[in-house]
């Protein structure tokens, strides 16, 4: 019945929470409605999760803003235990369980006014990859907000290296854009790709690159990770 549905859209707005992202469109709308609203999405496995996760999203939201794009909301995704634990496992690593991932990345955008947790993909039944997990939320947040910003998009974050290996350079569909961020050792092979509405590589100096996977090896070897 009635009451049933409403049970089942509050849970879902539990797992994808929406209260930063409702006052950004909120601006949007109070600020003329100009540029295309766009919400960043964004896996990783977050083990651990450090201050450059946010920092891919800032810098892509400061190259959208020049662009005549709008980010009214960014989500972390961390990723499903099925596809974290065997990865930790074959980088000889502990496995930090999704309950524990989730936390961190809770607090770690605690502060952030625009950025927050989507608990959708670390709470399914088995490992979703990335393109199902965009496309959910392009798909639940249509249903959300689709009359009242009917222009909204979702656009898939991620590093230089993942659009490449994953061949994204023409986006996830024609819906889901992607935009990747330069790094290390693979900016160079998209310096030359012309942007479209599927696909905007951002470049950044190599200095800012940093991965969980240095920081899992220098936790290792009992080095500082503080800065």
């Amino acid at each position: 019945g009635k009451g049933l549905r409403s049970t089942r859209a509050d849970a879902a707005i539990a797992v994808v929470p929406t209260s930063k992202l409702e006052a950004h469109l909120q601006q949007w709308e109070d600020a003329g409605r100009v540029g295309t609203p766009v919400v960043l999405v964004s896996t990783g496995a977050y083990a651990p999760v450090h201050r450059l996760h946010l920092q891919v999203f800032e810098i892509a939201k400061l190259w959208m803003s020049q662009n005549g794009l709008v980010a009214v909301g960014g989500f972390m995704s961390p990723s499903h235990d099925d596809y974290v634990g065997p990865k930790m496992r074959r980088q000889g690593v502990g496995h930090i369980n999704s309950t524990d991932r989730l936390a961190m990345c809770d607090l770690i955008s605690r502060d952030s006014t625009w950025i927050d947790v989507s608990r959708w993909e670390a709470t399914q039944r088995r490992f979703e990859d990335f393109p199902t997990v965009a496309e959910y939320h392009l798909k639940h947040l249509q249903s959300l907000y689709g009359a009242r910003a009917p222009t909204l998009r979702v656009m898939y974050l991620c590093g230089a290296d993942h659009a490449l290996r994953c061949g994204l350079l023409n986006g996830i569909s024609d819906q889901v854009g992607v935009i990747a961020i330069g790094r290390a050792k693979y900016s160079t092979q998209l310096r030359h790709q012309r942007n479209s509405s599927r696909f905007l590589f951002v470049d950044v100096p190599d200095e800012t690159d940093v991965s969980s996977t240095e920081i899992r090896k220098r936790l290792a070897q009992g080095a500082d990770v503080s800065e």
